[in-house]
């Protein structure tokens, strides 16, 4: 059985994981996959982003605009 575990870090840029500064998440991550060239989508707060990656749909799409949920 195929098994994938997805990390993600909020707010984190790609040029801080370095052997320097993060040696074992730096590790971790060569012996993975990176997704190297991936942008997030406005508003860049974490509900919006976590929910475009796993529908693959923008927020007008998902329907989240915040990190708060009002309900009415």
């Amino acid at each position: 059985m195929t098994q994938i575990f997805i990390m993600v870090f909020d707010g984190l840029q790609p040029s801080q994981v370095t052997p320097e500064l993060m040696p074992r998440l730096s590790a971790f991550a060569d012996s993975g996959v990176r997704f190297q060239k991936h942008h997030p989508v406005f508003p860049t707060v974490t509900r919006i982003n976590a929910a475009s990656m796993v529908t693959g749909r923008y927020p007008g799409g998902h329907g989240l605009a915040a990190n708060t949920m009002v309900m009415r």
